[in-house]
Protein backbone atom coordinates (compact mmCIF):
# COMPACT_ATOMS: atom_id res chain seq x y z
CA UNK A 1 0.00 0.00 0.00
CA UNK A 2 1.20 3.23 -1.00
CA UNK A 3 0.29 6.85 0.09
CA UNK A 4 -2.46 6.55 2.81
CA UNK A 5 -3.65 9.80 1.91
CA UNK A 6 -3.47 10.52 -1.15
CA UNK A 7 -5.36 6.82 -1.65
CA UNK A 8 -8.28 8.40 0.77
CA UNK A 9 -8.51 11.66 -1.30
CA UNK A 10 -8.74 9.67 -4.64
CA UNK A 11 -11.31 6.99 -3.52
CA UNK A 12 -13.71 9.62 -1.89
CA UNK A 13 -13.21 12.02 -4.52
CA UNK A 14 -14.85 8.59 -6.89
CA UNK A 15 -17.30 7.75 -4.18
CA UNK A 16 -18.39 11.95 -4.36
CA UNK A 17 -18.80 11.40 -7.97
CA UNK A 18 -20.68 8.28 -8.07
CA UNK A 19 -23.07 9.44 -5.33
CA UNK A 20 -24.00 12.33 -7.26
CA UNK A 21 -24.56 10.23 -10.37
CA UNK A 22 -27.07 7.69 -8.55
CA UNK A 23 -28.82 10.82 -6.30
CA UNK A 24 -30.84 12.55 -8.85
CA UNK A 25 -33.00 9.19 -9.78
CA UNK A 26 -33.49 8.21 -6.13
CA UNK A 27 -35.05 11.58 -5.34
CA UNK A 28 -37.04 11.66 -8.18
CA UNK A 29 -38.51 8.32 -6.78
CA UNK A 30 -38.61 9.70 -3.28
CA UNK A 31 -40.97 12.63 -4.00
CA UNK A 32 -42.76 10.38 -7.04
CA UNK A 33 -46.46 9.54 -6.08
CA UNK A 34 -46.95 6.78 -8.66
CA UNK A 35 -46.21 3.11 -7.30
CA UNK A 36 -46.86 -0.16 -8.39
CA UNK A 37 -48.95 -2.78 -6.48
CA UNK A 38 -47.06 -5.22 -4.56
CA UNK A 39 -49.13 -7.65 -6.34
CA UNK A 40 -48.55 -6.37 -9.88
CA UNK A 41 -44.82 -6.81 -9.06
CA UNK A 42 -45.69 -10.82 -8.06
CA UNK A 43 -47.43 -10.95 -11.34
CA UNK A 44 -43.98 -9.64 -13.20
CA UNK A 45 -41.76 -12.17 -11.16
CA UNK A 46 -44.21 -15.34 -11.99
CA UNK A 47 -43.69 -14.14 -15.86
CA UNK A 48 -39.71 -13.19 -15.23
CA UNK A 49 -39.39 -16.84 -13.80
CA UNK A 50 -41.03 -18.63 -16.57
CA UNK A 51 -38.94 -16.66 -19.26
CA UNK A 52 -35.61 -17.68 -17.54
CA UNK A 53 -36.52 -21.64 -17.51
CA UNK A 54 -37.87 -21.32 -21.03
CA UNK A 55 -34.96 -19.84 -22.19
CA UNK A 56 -32.01 -21.00 -20.18
CA UNK A 57 -33.90 -24.87 -19.22
CA UNK A 58 -31.62 -26.86 -20.78
CA UNK A 59 -28.12 -25.42 -19.22
CA UNK A 60 -30.40 -26.05 -15.87
CA UNK A 61 -31.84 -29.52 -16.22
CA UNK A 62 -28.63 -30.61 -17.10
CA UNK A 63 -26.67 -28.87 -14.28
CA UNK A 64 -25.58 -30.92 -11.42
CA UNK A 65 -25.83 -29.50 -7.97
CA UNK A 66 -24.61 -30.92 -4.21
CA UNK A 67 -27.35 -32.27 -2.48
CA UNK A 68 -28.17 -28.86 -0.47
CA UNK A 69 -28.34 -27.06 -3.72
CA UNK A 70 -30.61 -29.57 -5.38
CA UNK A 71 -32.61 -29.21 -2.29
CA UNK A 72 -32.91 -25.13 -2.27
CA UNK A 73 -33.70 -25.20 -5.63
CA UNK A 74 -36.94 -27.79 -5.43
CA UNK A 75 -39.92 -26.38 -5.45
CA UNK A 76 -38.33 -22.56 -5.66
CA UNK A 77 -40.62 -20.18 -6.69
CA UNK A 78 -38.86 -16.49 -7.38
CA UNK A 79 -42.40 -14.69 -5.26
CA UNK A 80 -42.00 -16.27 -2.58
CA UNK A 81 -38.60 -14.26 -2.23
CA UNK A 82 -39.69 -11.21 -3.63
CA UNK A 83 -39.73 -7.85 -1.20
CA UNK A 84 -40.54 -4.62 -1.41
CA UNK A 85 -37.50 -1.67 -0.88
CA UNK A 86 -38.20 -0.53 2.41
CA UNK A 87 -38.42 3.46 1.77
CA UNK A 88 -38.69 4.16 5.69
CA UNK A 89 -35.32 5.72 7.51
CA UNK A 90 -34.42 2.74 10.03
CA UNK A 91 -31.74 1.16 11.85
CA UNK A 92 -31.39 -0.95 8.88
CA UNK A 93 -30.77 1.92 6.21
CA UNK A 94 -26.82 3.10 8.05
CA UNK A 95 -25.83 -1.06 7.94
CA UNK A 96 -27.05 -1.02 4.31
CA UNK A 97 -25.57 2.13 3.55
CA UNK A 98 -21.89 0.81 4.67
CA UNK A 99 -22.56 -1.97 2.81
CA UNK A 100 -23.09 -0.03 -0.52
CA UNK A 101 -20.45 2.40 -0.29
CA UNK A 102 -17.57 -0.26 0.67
CA UNK A 103 -19.66 -2.70 -2.77
CA UNK A 104 -19.04 0.35 -4.60
CA UNK A 105 -15.48 1.24 -3.74
CA UNK A 106 -14.56 -2.22 -5.02
CA UNK A 107 -16.60 -1.73 -8.26
CA UNK A 108 -16.69 1.22 -9.35
CA UNK A 109 -13.02 2.35 -7.44
CA UNK A 110 -11.35 -0.53 -8.79
CA UNK A 111 -8.67 1.02 -10.27
CA UNK A 112 -7.88 3.12 -7.75
CA UNK A 113 -7.43 0.34 -4.98
CA UNK A 114 -5.09 -1.05 -7.80
CA UNK A 115 -3.19 2.42 -8.11
CA UNK A 116 -2.44 2.15 -4.74
CA UNK A 117 -1.89 -1.23 -4.15
CA UNK A 118 -5.19 -1.07 -1.43
CA UNK A 119 -6.39 -4.55 -0.46
CA UNK A 120 -9.69 -4.01 1.49
CA UNK A 121 -12.51 -5.92 2.24
CA UNK A 122 -12.74 -8.30 5.80
CA UNK A 123 -9.52 -9.91 6.21
CA UNK A 124 -7.52 -7.73 4.05
CA UNK A 125 -4.21 -6.46 4.60
CA UNK A 126 -5.53 -2.74 4.63
CA UNK A 127 -9.09 -3.02 5.87
CA UNK A 128 -8.83 -0.60 8.28
CA UNK A 129 -7.81 2.05 5.71
CA UNK A 130 -10.54 0.89 3.52
CA UNK A 131 -12.98 1.15 6.65
CA UNK A 132 -11.66 4.60 7.24
CA UNK A 133 -12.64 6.14 3.61
CA UNK A 134 -15.70 4.22 3.53
CA UNK A 135 -16.39 5.89 6.99
CA UNK A 136 -15.40 9.12 5.80
CA UNK A 137 -17.81 8.76 2.64
CA UNK A 138 -20.61 8.24 4.76
CA UNK A 139 -19.88 11.09 7.30
CA UNK A 140 -19.60 13.66 4.09
CA UNK A 141 -22.84 12.02 2.52
CA UNK A 142 -24.65 10.49 4.59
CA UNK A 143 -28.01 11.98 3.70
CA UNK A 144 -27.84 11.40 0.49
CA UNK A 145 -27.12 7.76 0.65
CA UNK A 146 -30.05 7.46 2.97
CA UNK A 147 -32.13 8.88 0.16
CA UNK A 148 -30.21 5.82 -2.41
CA UNK A 149 -30.12 3.30 -0.13
CA UNK A 150 -34.56 4.02 0.23
CA UNK A 151 -34.81 4.53 -3.40
CA UNK A 152 -32.26 2.68 -5.02
CA UNK A 153 -34.24 0.50 -7.98
CA UNK A 154 -33.27 -3.19 -6.00
CA UNK A 155 -31.19 -5.97 -5.04
CA UNK A 156 -30.83 -9.00 -3.74
CA UNK A 157 -28.62 -10.29 -0.28
CA UNK A 158 -29.00 -13.74 0.98
CA UNK A 159 -31.38 -14.97 -1.57
CA UNK A 160 -33.74 -12.36 -1.22
CA UNK A 161 -34.63 -10.14 -4.46
CA UNK A 162 -35.58 -6.44 -2.63
CA UNK A 163 -38.14 -4.25 -5.49
CA UNK A 164 -38.15 -0.99 -5.71
CA UNK A 165 -42.17 -0.12 -5.93
CA UNK A 166 -41.95 3.51 -7.00
CA UNK A 167 -42.07 4.98 -10.49
CA UNK A 168 -40.30 8.12 -11.89
CA UNK A 169 -41.05 9.71 -15.12
CA UNK A 170 -38.17 9.41 -17.67
CA UNK A 171 -38.57 13.44 -18.82
CA UNK A 172 -40.21 16.03 -17.23
CA UNK A 173 -44.09 16.36 -18.15
CA UNK A 174 -44.45 12.44 -19.04
CA UNK A 175 -47.87 11.13 -18.72
CA UNK A 176 -48.78 8.70 -15.53
CA UNK A 177 -49.44 6.11 -18.27
CA UNK A 178 -46.01 6.29 -19.64
CA UNK A 179 -43.77 6.39 -16.93
CA UNK A 180 -46.42 2.89 -15.69
CA UNK A 181 -45.49 1.42 -18.58
CA UNK A 182 -41.78 2.13 -18.24
CA UNK A 183 -41.77 1.14 -14.80
CA UNK A 184 -43.30 -2.20 -15.42
CA UNK A 185 -40.60 -3.27 -18.21
CA UNK A 186 -37.80 -2.11 -15.82
CA UNK A 187 -39.29 -4.18 -13.18
CA UNK A 188 -40.28 -6.78 -15.36
CA UNK A 189 -36.03 -6.37 -16.05
CA UNK A 190 -34.86 -6.62 -12.75
CA UNK A 191 -37.00 -9.64 -11.51
CA UNK A 192 -35.38 -11.81 -14.64
CA UNK A 193 -32.01 -10.71 -12.98
CA UNK A 194 -33.56 -11.65 -9.86
CA UNK A 195 -33.95 -14.99 -10.56
CA UNK A 196 -30.77 -15.48 -12.58
CA UNK A 197 -29.17 -14.70 -9.15
CA UNK A 198 -31.38 -17.59 -8.08
CA UNK A 199 -30.43 -20.17 -10.72
CA UNK A 200 -26.52 -19.47 -10.45
CA UNK A 201 -24.76 -22.72 -9.94
CA UNK A 202 -22.76 -22.62 -6.66
CA UNK A 203 -19.75 -23.78 -8.16
CA UNK A 204 -19.76 -20.40 -10.55
CA UNK A 205 -20.49 -18.56 -7.63
CA UNK A 206 -17.63 -19.79 -5.93
CA UNK A 207 -15.22 -19.84 -8.18
CA UNK A 208 -15.51 -15.98 -9.29
CA UNK A 209 -15.48 -14.95 -5.27
CA UNK A 210 -12.14 -13.89 -5.20
CA UNK A 211 -11.99 -12.17 -8.57
CA UNK A 212 -15.17 -9.42 -8.18
CA UNK A 213 -12.57 -6.63 -8.44
CA UNK A 214 -11.91 -7.79 -11.87
CA UNK A 215 -15.21 -7.57 -13.06
CA UNK A 216 -15.48 -11.30 -13.08
CA UNK A 217 -18.34 -11.76 -10.93
CA UNK A 218 -21.70 -12.82 -10.96
CA UNK A 219 -23.36 -9.85 -11.28
CA UNK A 220 -21.69 -8.99 -14.22
CA UNK A 221 -23.09 -12.58 -15.53
CA UNK A 222 -26.64 -12.32 -14.31
CA UNK A 223 -26.80 -8.91 -16.02
CA UNK A 224 -25.27 -10.12 -19.16
CA UNK A 225 -27.85 -12.70 -19.21
CA UNK A 226 -30.34 -10.63 -18.49
CA UNK A 227 -29.47 -8.48 -21.42
CA UNK A 228 -29.94 -11.31 -23.54
CA UNK A 229 -33.29 -12.06 -22.33
CA UNK A 230 -34.26 -8.90 -22.51
CA UNK A 231 -33.39 -7.90 -25.60
CA UNK A 232 -35.24 -11.13 -26.93
CA UNK A 233 -38.85 -11.05 -25.14
CA UNK A 234 -38.62 -6.71 -26.33
CA UNK A 235 -38.19 -8.08 -29.53
CA UNK A 236 -40.95 -10.61 -29.20
CA UNK A 237 -43.28 -8.19 -27.99
CA UNK A 238 -43.52 -6.99 -30.81
CA UNK A 239 -45.60 -8.61 -32.58
CA UNK A 240 -46.34 -10.65 -29.43
CA UNK A 241 -49.90 -8.76 -27.81
CA UNK A 242 -50.41 -11.52 -25.38
CA UNK A 243 -46.75 -10.80 -23.46
CA UNK A 244 -46.94 -7.23 -24.00
CA UNK A 245 -50.16 -6.95 -21.81
CA UNK A 246 -48.53 -9.18 -19.45
CA UNK A 247 -45.55 -6.92 -18.72
CA UNK A 248 -47.09 -3.72 -19.10
CA UNK A 249 -50.21 -4.47 -17.84
CA UNK A 250 -52.56 -2.76 -20.78
CA UNK A 251 -53.24 -3.55 -24.19
CA UNK A 252 -51.57 -0.85 -26.39
CA UNK A 253 -49.54 -0.56 -29.51
CA UNK A 254 -45.69 -1.42 -29.03
CA UNK A 255 -43.18 1.26 -27.91
CA UNK A 256 -39.89 0.76 -27.45
CA UNK A 257 -39.42 -0.29 -23.62
CA UNK A 258 -36.63 1.45 -21.89
CA UNK A 259 -33.15 -0.39 -22.52
CA UNK A 260 -31.62 -1.86 -19.39
CA UNK A 261 -27.84 0.25 -18.38
CA UNK A 262 -27.32 -1.43 -14.84
CA UNK A 263 -23.73 -3.02 -14.12
CA UNK A 264 -22.07 -1.38 -17.66
CA UNK A 265 -18.35 -2.00 -16.27
CA UNK A 266 -18.58 -5.44 -15.41
CA UNK A 267 -20.82 -6.60 -18.55
CA UNK A 268 -18.21 -5.17 -20.41
CA UNK A 269 -15.51 -7.61 -18.75
CA UNK A 270 -18.48 -10.33 -19.28
CA UNK A 271 -17.66 -9.35 -23.11
CA UNK A 272 -14.02 -9.07 -23.08
CA UNK A 273 -14.33 -13.28 -21.59
CA UNK A 274 -16.82 -14.02 -24.76
CA UNK A 275 -14.23 -12.22 -27.27
CA UNK A 276 -12.04 -14.02 -26.02
CA UNK A 277 -13.21 -17.23 -26.41
CA UNK A 278 -13.94 -16.06 -29.77
CA UNK A 279 -17.50 -15.16 -29.49
CA UNK A 280 -18.50 -18.73 -28.04
CA UNK A 281 -21.33 -17.68 -26.06
CA UNK A 282 -22.21 -21.11 -24.94
CA UNK A 283 -18.98 -21.15 -23.11
CA UNK A 284 -20.37 -18.17 -20.80
CA UNK A 285 -23.44 -20.68 -19.88
CA UNK A 286 -22.19 -23.76 -19.51
CA UNK A 287 -20.00 -22.32 -16.68
CA UNK A 288 -22.85 -20.04 -15.39
CA UNK A 289 -25.61 -22.10 -15.41
CA UNK A 290 -23.75 -25.61 -14.74
CA UNK A 291 -21.02 -24.70 -12.89
CA UNK A 292 -18.56 -25.30 -15.64
CA UNK A 293 -16.22 -22.70 -15.07
CA UNK A 294 -13.02 -24.27 -16.55
CA UNK A 295 -14.93 -23.31 -19.51
CA UNK A 296 -14.14 -19.95 -19.03
CA UNK A 297 -10.60 -20.69 -17.64
CA UNK A 298 -11.02 -21.52 -14.07
CA UNK A 299 -11.32 -24.61 -11.75
CA UNK A 300 -11.72 -28.28 -13.67
CA UNK A 301 -14.51 -30.90 -13.47
CA UNK A 302 -13.94 -34.49 -14.24
CA UNK A 303 -16.70 -37.73 -13.71
CA UNK A 304 -15.33 -37.50 -10.08
CA UNK A 305 -16.56 -34.39 -8.98
CA UNK A 306 -19.68 -34.64 -11.12
CA UNK A 307 -20.32 -38.17 -8.64
CA UNK A 308 -18.92 -36.61 -5.42
CA UNK A 309 -22.31 -33.87 -6.40
CA UNK A 310 -24.92 -35.86 -7.92
CA UNK A 311 -24.45 -39.04 -5.82
CA UNK A 312 -24.43 -38.75 -1.54
CA UNK A 313 -20.92 -39.81 0.33
CA UNK A 314 -21.89 -40.73 3.74
CA UNK A 315 -24.38 -43.08 5.68
CA UNK A 316 -25.79 -42.50 9.61
CA UNK A 317 -27.13 -45.65 10.35
CA UNK A 318 -28.70 -47.58 13.33
CA UNK A 319 -29.28 -51.43 14.47
CA UNK A 320 -30.64 -52.74 17.44
CA UNK A 321 -30.02 -56.71 17.52
CA UNK A 322 -30.32 -58.94 20.47
CA UNK A 323 -28.26 -61.91 21.05
CA UNK A 324 -28.05 -65.55 21.06
CA UNK A 325 -27.53 -65.63 24.81
CA UNK A 326 -30.51 -62.42 25.32
CA UNK A 327 -28.17 -59.59 25.31
CA UNK A 328 -29.00 -56.41 23.68
CA UNK A 329 -26.84 -54.90 21.13
CA UNK A 330 -27.03 -51.23 19.76
CA UNK A 331 -24.98 -49.95 17.11
CA UNK A 332 -25.00 -46.16 15.73
CA UNK A 333 -22.89 -46.20 12.47
CA UNK A 334 -20.84 -43.92 10.65
CA UNK A 335 -19.70 -44.41 7.16
CA UNK A 336 -17.71 -42.61 4.20
CA UNK A 337 -17.72 -43.55 0.71
CA UNK A 338 -14.24 -44.27 0.00
CA UNK A 339 -14.41 -45.66 -4.08
CA UNK A 340 -17.61 -46.39 -6.10
CA UNK A 341 -19.56 -43.27 -4.87
CA UNK A 342 -21.56 -43.67 -7.94
CA UNK A 343 -21.25 -47.27 -8.84
CA UNK A 344 -23.85 -50.14 -7.12
CA UNK A 345 -20.87 -51.70 -5.43
CA UNK A 346 -19.37 -49.32 -2.65
CA UNK A 347 -16.82 -49.36 -0.33
CA UNK A 348 -17.28 -47.25 3.27
CA UNK A 349 -14.69 -46.60 5.92
CA UNK A 350 -16.47 -45.12 9.17
CA UNK A 351 -16.94 -45.45 12.38
CA UNK A 352 -19.02 -47.47 14.92
CA UNK A 353 -20.50 -46.75 18.63
CA UNK A 354 -21.79 -49.94 20.27
CA UNK A 355 -23.93 -50.59 23.66
CA UNK A 356 -23.73 -54.06 25.27
CA UNK A 357 -26.35 -54.98 28.43
CA UNK A 358 -24.22 -57.68 29.53
CA UNK A 359 -21.90 -55.49 31.76
CA UNK A 360 -22.70 -52.40 30.25
CA UNK A 361 -20.53 -51.91 27.56
CA UNK A 362 -19.62 -49.36 25.50
CA UNK A 363 -17.50 -49.72 22.29
CA UNK A 364 -16.40 -47.74 19.89
CA UNK A 365 -14.14 -48.77 16.58
CA UNK A 366 -13.68 -48.30 13.39
CA UNK A 367 -15.51 -49.60 10.40
CA UNK A 368 -14.98 -51.07 6.91
CA UNK A 369 -18.23 -52.14 4.63
CA UNK A 370 -18.77 -53.05 0.80
CA UNK A 371 -22.35 -52.66 -0.06
CA UNK A 372 -23.70 -53.42 -3.00
CA UNK A 373 -27.43 -52.09 -4.69
CA UNK A 374 -29.88 -52.77 -6.87
CA UNK A 375 -32.69 -49.52 -6.91
CA UNK A 376 -34.92 -51.18 -4.37
CA UNK A 377 -32.71 -53.40 -2.51
CA UNK A 378 -29.56 -53.47 -1.20
CA UNK A 379 -26.70 -55.80 0.71
CA UNK A 380 -23.72 -54.72 3.24
CA UNK A 381 -21.31 -56.55 4.44
CA UNK A 382 -18.67 -54.99 7.49
CA UNK A 383 -16.29 -55.53 9.87
CA UNK A 384 -15.95 -53.43 13.03
CA UNK A 385 -12.53 -53.58 15.23
CA UNK A 386 -12.71 -51.77 18.76
CA UNK A 387 -12.36 -51.46 21.82
CA UNK A 388 -14.98 -51.30 24.79
CA UNK A 389 -15.09 -51.03 28.28
CA UNK A 390 -17.95 -50.95 31.48
CA UNK A 391 -18.19 -47.80 32.81
CA UNK A 392 -18.79 -49.00 36.21
CA UNK A 393 -16.16 -50.78 36.46
CA UNK A 394 -12.07 -50.15 36.73
CA UNK A 395 -11.20 -49.62 33.07
CA UNK A 396 -7.86 -51.84 32.84
CA UNK A 397 -10.01 -54.97 33.87
CA UNK A 398 -12.65 -54.06 31.90
CA UNK A 399 -11.27 -52.80 28.38
CA UNK A 400 -11.63 -54.93 25.85
CA UNK A 401 -10.54 -55.62 22.43
CA UNK A 402 -13.44 -56.74 20.47
CA UNK A 403 -13.84 -57.94 16.05
CA UNK A 404 -17.58 -57.48 14.97
CA UNK A 405 -18.21 -58.96 11.59
CA UNK A 406 -21.29 -58.67 10.10
CA UNK A 407 -24.08 -58.71 7.14
CA UNK A 408 -27.08 -56.68 6.51
CA UNK A 409 -29.88 -56.65 3.92
CA UNK A 410 -33.17 -55.16 3.39
CA UNK A 411 -34.94 -52.13 1.28
CA UNK A 412 -33.97 -48.94 0.02
CA UNK A 413 -36.29 -46.63 -0.37
CA UNK A 414 -34.80 -42.65 -1.74
CA UNK A 415 -31.58 -42.32 0.67
CA UNK A 416 -33.12 -44.36 3.24
CA UNK A 417 -32.20 -48.01 4.11
CA UNK A 418 -33.92 -50.34 6.14
CA UNK A 419 -32.80 -54.34 6.53
CA UNK A 420 -32.68 -57.07 8.89
CA UNK A 421 -28.81 -58.43 9.94
CA UNK A 422 -26.35 -60.01 11.92
CA UNK A 423 -23.69 -59.44 13.88
CA UNK A 424 -20.92 -61.79 15.02
CA UNK A 425 -19.49 -60.62 18.54
CA UNK A 426 -15.61 -61.30 18.64
CA UNK A 427 -13.92 -61.00 21.96
CA UNK A 428 -10.33 -60.55 21.05
CA UNK A 429 -8.60 -59.66 24.07
CA UNK A 430 -8.80 -58.35 27.33
CA UNK A 431 -11.92 -57.92 29.98
CA UNK A 432 -13.59 -60.30 32.33
CA UNK A 433 -12.57 -64.08 31.04
CA UNK A 434 -16.17 -65.07 31.98
CA UNK A 435 -17.56 -62.40 29.40
CA UNK A 436 -15.16 -63.15 26.57
CA UNK A 437 -17.52 -65.60 24.55
CA UNK A 438 -18.20 -65.43 20.59
CA UNK A 439 -22.06 -64.58 20.69
CA UNK A 440 -24.44 -64.15 17.44
CA UNK A 441 -26.48 -61.33 17.15
CA UNK A 442 -29.53 -60.32 15.17
CA UNK A 443 -31.84 -57.40 14.45
CA UNK A 444 -33.28 -54.47 12.46
CA UNK A 445 -31.37 -51.87 10.96
CA UNK A 446 -32.05 -48.35 9.34
CA UNK A 447 -29.73 -45.74 7.64
CA UNK A 448 -30.04 -42.92 5.15
CA UNK A 449 -27.64 -42.12 2.89
CA UNK A 450 -26.24 -37.93 2.32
Amino acid sequence: MTDPVGFSDAMAARMHDYVDRALPHAQALESSNLALAEGEILSLADLAERSVKESYGDYLRAAVHAPRERQRREGYQLRQHIHLVPTTLTAQTDAAARDWVASRMGNAGGDVLERFHVIGGRGGRDERLFNDVRDRVLRERRNDIRIIIRFHGGMEAGGEAYIQARLAPSQPGEDPQTTRRAGRWKTFGTTIHEMLHAVTHEDFARGVSGLERSGIAVEGFSEYFTRLLYARLTDRARSDATLRTAVEGASGSFREPPARRAYESLVAKVEEIRDILGGNEENLKVAYFMGRIEYIGLGGWNETEAARRRYPGHRLGAAALLTTDGDGLLRLDYGHVLLGRAGALQLHLGGTMTYLTQGERLGLGGTVALQYSWPDVYVRGAVTAGGSASPGQPFTSSVRLDLMPGVEAGVRVGVVRIGVGTTLLIPVAGGPIDQRVVRLAAGVGASFDF
